[in-house]
């Protein structure tokens, strides 16, 4: 069974550098999608040497100049995970620690770290199955009628995520566009209890 470590990416030439490689060696395969959201006011050039980086680590790579949501950018790499495989979720800015265990559950959540505190066990390793998508909300995933999210699924041991801080101007980009998606959410949100 592969692991396919999946990555939405637009800028984070520093991170990159990090987090990449990081993903690269517990991931069978990495798959990533790179453009910025139509959303997101925050241009980023990348270079050409950042691009061969993220060629030389990534098994797949599907770019567009804009991209409509995180929501399409996530089902863009859910459809490239083979079913039975588990599609393990990275974001850019985030430094994969560990190593995976044996894995025989459907889902797993995976703790994320911000400045050596526990902000989140988030589900981020999930098994991918004939009607895995995501909808409704950018971190939402749904089993056909099931939201993964609403299940109480284990921890998995042996490795965590750590977020990685970016710098002053991007941050500030990054906090307006997510205030903006949590108000569009918030019905969703409502609507599920999440």
């Amino acid at each position: 069974m592969k692991i396919y470590g999946c990555m939405n990416l637009y800028g984070h030439n520093k991170e990159l550098q990090q987090t990449l490689p990081a993903l690269r060696r517990v991931a069978d395969e990495v798959i990533i999608i790179e453009g910025p959201y139509r959303d997101f006011l925050y241009r980023e050039k990348m270079t050409e040497d950042d691009f061969l980086f993220i060629h030389s680590l990534s098994d797949k790579i599907i770019s567009k100049p804009e991209w409509e949501s995180q929501i399409e950018k996530r089902n863009t790499y859910l459809k490239l995970v083979p079913e039975g495989s588990y599609a393990l979720i990275v974001d850019a800015d985030e430094e994969i620690i560990g190593n995976l265990p044996e894995l025989t559950e459907k889902a797993y959540r995976v703790s994320l770290y911000e400045k050596g505190v526990l902000k989140n066990n988030i589900l981020r390793l999930v098994k991918k199955t004939k009607n895995l998508e995501c909808h409704s909300c950018h971190n939402y995933f749904w089993d056909g009628e099931i939201l993964l999210n609403q299940q109480e699924w284990p921890v998995v041991e042996n490795l965590v995520l750590k977020h990685i801080p970016i710098s002053r101007k991007r941050r500030k980009f990054k906090e307006m566009y997510y205030k903006g998606l949590i108000k569009n959410e918030e019905s969703s949100r409502k609507k599920y209890g999440i």
